[in-house]
């Protein structure tokens, strides 16, 4: 019997996005949007609201991870949020990036069912556009 739990909860724990990267490529919860402010700017009002909203504990072993890494010289950032278990598990990834004058921010969401996806992605865009609601 230990042995069958022990196969289902290392299947279902194997199941999951484990890389910012794997995210962006398995996901079908995505959308790029174009802004008309500067690309720090923008991603500084993602990754301040999304660490008010989303990170923190969850039990005793498990926490919501909001990080982020701005790189100024190639003029993008990256804003990740996963679950912090025995291994991560991705539910969103963020590139904001600096297109001309404008902000382009790519929106990756998965690890969970398709309308959880669909509310965290309408989220991030409002944060995006500096909405600061956590609802």
């Amino acid at each position: 019997m230990r042995k069958a739990i022990s196969f289902f909860a290392l299947l279902f724990v194997t199941g999951c996005i484990t890389t910012a990267q794997e995210l962006v490529n398995t996901t079908k919860d995505k959308e790029t949007i174009s802004l008309d402010r500067n690309y720090q700017a923008v991603y500084r009002d993602i990754l301040t609201v999304a660490r008010d909203c989303l990170a923190g504990p969850i039990n005793f072993t498990v926490s919501n991870k909001v990080v982020g890494q701005l790189y100024n010289d190639l003029e993008f950032g990256e804003i990740s949020y996963y679950q912090d278990n025995l291994r991560p598990i991705y539910t969103a990834y963020v590139k904001v990036s600096r297109s001309e004058a404008k902000a382009s921010v790519a929106i990756y969401t998965g690890s969970q069912p398709s309308w959880a996806n669909q509310r965290l992605l309408k989220k991030i865009k409002g944060w995006a556009n500096g909405g600061t609601s956590c609802g």
